[in-house]
């Protein structure tokens, strides 16, 4: 087995295990980070100039203040919020403490230093690798012990609702049956025009496609840039997505595409201009329908 090889099927097989262990990532594109092969090489994909990447204009300045892009000890901000009784402080510990373990620090972590130590060291990857270990580096004077005992807490703590985004709480509801709290609980996200609560319903918009569509893989393929785009339109109206944001530089960390914002990023993720252009034409549907304060189950029909 060559060594890209080797380096692609361990990062699969990571990835794999993190989503076992920690049931589900809070955040956007549909709940999964994409796996990318890792290699040294600059990315190259398919771009032409009738679909250009979206220029820095086009990324809103909002008034979003997101403790965890601010932080630059994300331990301390953990500490600071894991015994909070309210919603968005546990929300907040929860975070903090999955943006660094078990990949960074923990469980993971040897695999992880292991493929970065593959890349040369200017690699835009291993670059955005480097970074995250630094806001996380105080994860690692955590002994075992407690560490195992955290990970219950917090593990209870999703699973009785306390640490859930408004579109995690709305998907597993969707997921139940129980159609319409689901979406009600969806309408009040969508309403907000909060930029992180509108990120939060690509996991919820994945979920309810896939209701709609049902087993027809390649529609459900076909259908899944309506769901991303949520992640887009959250972007373009406040959210950190520049290529220094945390957010950024995670999914660079993760997905090997580095280059620009997070829109950067998933348009360079996908294989053609059309494609392209249906998710930034349903970007622009969202803020629309947002904007025009018209019903989210509108804009959510086939």
């Amino acid at each position: 087995m060559t060594s890209a090889r080797l380096i692609s099927a361990i990062t699969a097989i990571a990835i794999c295990l993190l989503a076992l262990v920690f049931l589900v990532w809070p955040n956007d594109d549909s709940g999964k980070l994409e796996s990318k092969k890792i290699n040294s090489s600059p990315l190259q994909l398919p771009m032409t100039s009738s679909q250009p990447l979206i220029s820095k204009k086009e990324i809103q300045k909002g008034p979003e203040t997101d403790p965890l892009e601010q932080s630059r000890d994300l331990r301390a901000l953990f500490e600071a919020n894991k015994n909070a009784k309210d919603t968005e402080h546990a929300l907040l510990a929860y975070r903090a403490w999955h943006t660094c373990m078990p990949n960074l620090f923990g469980a993971r972590a040897a695999l992880w230093q292991q493929n970065m130590s593959r890349l040369a060291d200017d690699s835009p990857q291993k670059i955005a690798y480097q970074r995250m270990r630094t806001r996380c580096q105080h994860f690692a004077d955590i002994d075992n012990d407690t560490l195992k005992r955290q990970q219950q807490e917090l593990a209870g703590r999703w699973l009785h609702g306390d640490a859930k985004t408004t579109g995690e709480s709305a998907s597993r509801l969707m997921q139940t049956g129980d159609y319409k709290a689901a979406m009600e609980i969806a309408r009040v996200a969508f309403n907000s025009h909060r930029p992180q609560d509108l990120a939060s319903l690509s996991g919820f918009a994945y979920t309810y496609l896939k209701d709609q569509i049902g087993n027809d893989e390649d529609e459900m393929q076909a259908q899944s840039y309506r769901a991303k785009a949520f992640t887009i339109a959250a972007c373009q109206t406040g959210m950190a997505c520049s290529q220094d944001s945390l957010r950024a530089t995670e999914h660079c960390m993760y997905s090997g595409q580095c280059e620009g914002s997070l829109i950067d990023h998933y348009l360079q993720s996908l294989a053609s201009d059309r494609e392209r252009q249906q998710l930034m034409a349903q970007s622009k549907k969202i803020i629309a329908t947002m904007q025009s304060n018209a019903d989210l189950e509108s804009l959510l029909a086939p």
